[in-house]
């Protein structure tokens, strides 16, 4: 599947080019840490985001409606399961039946919101939705995107080529006017639907976005980063911002001469007499 990963200057890698002059040791001062870290090259490597990493606050929420009384009888009808998963996900105190009988009065008792927050905690802190997403484009040269996340055009587009895989799957986002819906009925319900990994609201459909979403390594801290590491084969050509710093466009091209001759270099360029960019071979 043919896609394009727009990428800010001082997420390539290359940081001492793009701050002229800082000191290394003063780089996670000036970028951030996360911006250190979140460096593609050398090792070909790209954040796989949790949902509370992406730029947009609404991401990944649902529109969810808690029936109360089929929650109840699911937690009183498997009590063994749901004292195990309320105590490995919400509260180490409940251990056994008497602990999640009073669990479940205190639960009678408060609102449908912060009874949707306790089992958002729980859902959040179990496994099952550890999931991770990497954001591409299916257009390299729209002009929204190189501004806004390629920094003002300085940045880089990488095109990736990339097969099927059992390790992730491709979701195009849907653009919608309203949240998903889901109706809550279980204790074990993910407040998270599968939907909602790949709807976003209809504000952002200049994006025409595809998301590779993975599984994260059950191993990783919950606030640990995980990044993926894509094959050089993969990689078909990158495509440097109009307003590139020339030491950073330097730098790339070099890396690529001595270990990826196969990616084709393009220079973006502002059209003169459109609202267009232009890309020529280097």
């Amino acid at each position: 599947m043919k896609l394009f990963k727009y990428i800010a200057p001082e997420r390539t890698g290359f940081y001492q080019n793009y701050v002229c002059k800082i000191p290394s040791n003063k780089y996670e001062q000036v970028l951030g840490k996360e911006n250190l870290i979140d460096g593609f090259f050398p090792n070909l490597e790209l954040v796989a985001s949790t949902p509370g990493r992406l730029n947009d606050p609404f991401e990944c929420k649902v529109d969810v409606k808690i029936d109360r009384k089929a929650y109840f009888r699911s937690m009183l009808e498997d009590p063994n399961s749901c004292i195990k998963y309320f105590h490995n996900n919400y509260d180490r105190k409940i251990k056994n039946k008497t602990d999640l009988k009073q669990f479940v009065r205190q639960l009678k008792k408060v609102s449908i919101s912060k009874m949707f927050k306790i089992h958002c905690d729980a859902v959040e802190n179990s496994n099952e939705t550890l999931m991770a997403i990497v954001s591409f484009s299916i257009e390299p040269d729209n002009i929204l995107m190189w501004s806004h996340y390629c920094k003002n055009h300085s940045g880089i587009v990488i095109e990736f080529d990339l097969p099927s895989s059992q390790e992730y799957e491709f979701k195009e986002v849907e653009y919608l006017e309203t949240l998903p819906q889901r109706k809550l009925n279980h204790f074990k319900n993910s407040a998270y639907p599968t939907e909602a990994f790949y709807s976003k609201f209809n504000i952002w459909n200049y994006e025409k976005e595809v998301r590779m979403i993975l599984k994260r390594p059950e191993h990783l801290d919950r606030n640990e980063i995980f990044k993926y590491k894509f094959s050089a084969d993969s990689i078909k050509s990158i495509r440097f911002g109009a307003l590139i710093n020339d030491n950073l466009m330097n730098d790339i091209i070099h890396l690529c001469g001595e270990k990826y001759p196969h990616i084709r270099l393009l220079k973006m360029a502002v059209c003169n007499d459109k609202y267009a960019l232009i890309e020529r071979n280097i």
